[in-house]
C-alpha cells in the first residue's frame, strides 16, 4: 500500500524559521512566527495519485478528503474502508438541505469568508495552504467564494469549489446526536434522506437536482484538470 504524506513540505529557498533540533528546546522570543511559517512553506497545487492519506494538519483537510472519497470510490478502498459511502451520504443530505430549505423551511444560514480581504497572520497561512483547483479552473476561488453553512444555528458545512459543500469536521460533535430525521438515520452522522422524503418532496429536489445539473454542466471549465473535477461533480449528481 502507497502512503502519500500530506504535511505541506518546506521551501529550501526560503529561511524564515530557525533551524530546530531534535531534542533541543529554545526559547522563541519573535512574535511573526505565522507570518515566517507562511512564507516557508512550499505548498504543490493539487494532489495526484493518492494511495493513503498519512495525515493532513491544516484547515483545508475536510475539504480535501471530501473531494478525494466523493470523486475516488475504488482508490479510497485503500485508506478507509466505507469512507466513499459516508462521504457520499454527507453529501446528499447537505444537498438535499439547500434545494428543500424553503420546502421545509430549513433553518440553514450562509455566511460569507473572503480570505484576500483578511490580513491577519492567520488569514496568510490559510491562503498559503489553500487548494488550488475548482470546476472552472479559478485558482483563487478558494480564497473569495468560500461560505460557511449553518444549521439551527451550527455550523455543519462549508461550500467547496470542487464538490459544491462539504461536510464541517466535527459536525458530529458539534450536534451531539441532535440530527434529526430525514437528514440523520442515527442522529448522530448525515445519511442520504431520499428513502426518508415524501413524493412531493422528492420532487422538489428532482427538480432542484436537474436545475443544479444544469447550472454545472454551462460552467466553462477553463484547464484539463477543471474539466475532469466538473465532468466527476456532473456523474455524481447524475447518480443522485
Amino acid at each position: 500500500m502507497a502512503y502519500t504524506p500530506m504535511l505541506p513540505s518546506m521551501d529550501e529557498t526560503a529561511n524564515a524559521l530557525l533551524n530546530d533540533q531534535a531534542g533541543i528546546w529554545r526559547q522563541e522570543m519573535r512574535t511573526d512566527f505565522l507570518n515566517r511559517l507562511a512564507n516557508s512553506l512550499s505548498v504543490s497545487e493539487t494532489l495526484q495519485d493518492v494511495g493513503s492519506i498519512d495525515s493532513i494538519p491544516d484547515i483545508w483537510s475536510k475539504p480535501l478528503l471530501f473531494k478525494m472519497a466523493l470523486f475516488a470510490a475504488d482508490d479510497t478502498k485503500d485508506f478507509a474502508q466505507g469512507l466513499h459511502e459516508r462521504i457520499k451520504n454527507e453529501w446528499r443530505a447537505l444537498l438535499a438541505m439547500l434545494a428543500l430549505k424553503n420546502f421545509k423551511q430549513i433553518n440553514l444560514r450562509a455566511e460569507s469568508i473572503n480570505l484576500n480581504e483578511d490580513k491577519t497572520s492567520l488569514a496568510r497561512i490559510l491562503k498559503a495552504l489553500a487548494p488550488k483547483e475548482s470546476i472552472n479552473g479559478d485558482n483563487n476561488a478558494w480564497l473569495t467564494d468560500i461560505y460557511i453553512i449553518y444549521f439551527n444555528g451550527k455550523p455543519i458545512a462549508m461550500t467547496s469549489p470542487t464538490t459544491l459543500i462539504a461536510a464541517a469536521a466535527d459536525y458530529e460533535t458539534t450536534f451531539a446526536g441532535q440530527l434529526a430525521e430525514p437528514w440523520s438515520v442515527d442522529h448522530k452522522t448525515l445519511t442520504d434522506p431520499i428513502n426518508l422524503l415524501p413524493i412531493s418532496e422528492l420532487a422538489a429536489l428532482k427538480i432542484w437536482l436537474e436545475y443544479l445539473f444544469k447550472s454545472v454542466q454551462d460552467v466553462n471549465s477553463s484547464t484539463q484538470e477543471a474539466t475532469e473535477l466538473r465532468v466527476n461533480l456532473l456523474n455524481c449528481i447524475r447518480e443522485y
